[in-house]
């Protein structure tokens, strides 16, 4: 079994073997978590892939140093991130909630360069506005914490907070950074199916994916045929 219950170390260990033996066929890995923890593994496997950008959705900073003694745990997933040394910028989308976040943290996030933009700012501004906030690199990795969006759509998560993202303003995000560079992965995380309402998080998870995939590869497409012309 990849995943051993009470084993965090193997687990991992056998995870981000997984992804990079996906990254070794030149497949694009789709993760569906799982807790934000996964993310710190996923992303290590990614040290093949120089100027790299992570774009993450999310209500909370998920920017802790060790929280409860937990380096590799779902509240620290960006700051391990940010040690990463293939990982050139971080975009923090949708974030509001203080959770296990302190001040300290959003300093420390701030000093390494990374880009916050809170679900306020989205509403107030405009996707438009998101979009042209990207940070330029080469390939981008999409995390998404499902308490990204507003609970009144998904509330199947552990931690919602409310004024949240709405579908649309994440999706057309999603399909500006498709727009921008080359999606080389994704995760979406946290959906909890017994804190659910009539499936309504998962569909929503599910369909931001789908969303991600249709929208590299039209990308893709778009590319291919300027290169020809």
């Amino acid at each position: 079994m990849d995943v051993l219950h009470t084993e965090q170390t193997r687990s991992f260990q056998n995870c981000e073997a997984a992804i990079r033996k996906i990254l070794s066929k030149k497949a694009i890995p789709f993760v569906i978590g799982g807790d934000h923890a996964i993310t710190t593994l996923i992303l290590r496997a990614f040290d093949c892939c120089r100027d790299l950008c992570v774009i993450h959705f999310d209500a909370h900073l998920d920017f802790s140093k060790n929280p409860h003694g937990i380096a590799e745990g779902p509240g620290s997933p960006m700051r391990r991130a940010s040690e990463m040394a293939h990982i050139n910028q971080i975009m923090q989308i949708g974030i509001r909630g203080i959770g296990s976040s302190q001040l300290s943290d959003f300093q420390d996030d701030e000093a390494y360069g990374n880009t916050i933009i809170t679900s306020r700012e989205v509403r107030r501004n405009g996707v438009e506005w998101v979009a042209g906030r990207i940070p330029q690199a080469q390939h981008y990795y999409i995390s998404f914490d499902i308490d990204g969006l507003d609970p009144s759509i998904a509330i199947g998560t552990g931690s919602p907070v409310p004024f949240g993202l709405l579908y649309e303003e994440a999706s057309a995000i999603i399909e500006a950074v498709a727009n921008k560079g080359s999606i080389v992965g994704m995760d979406m995380v946290e959906i909890s199916p017994p804190c659910d309402h009539q499936n309504m998080t998962s569909m929503y998870g599910a369909q931001l994916m789908l969303d991600a995939m249709s929208f590299l590869t039209k990308a893709r497409e778009k590319w291919s045929v300027d290169s020809v012309v």
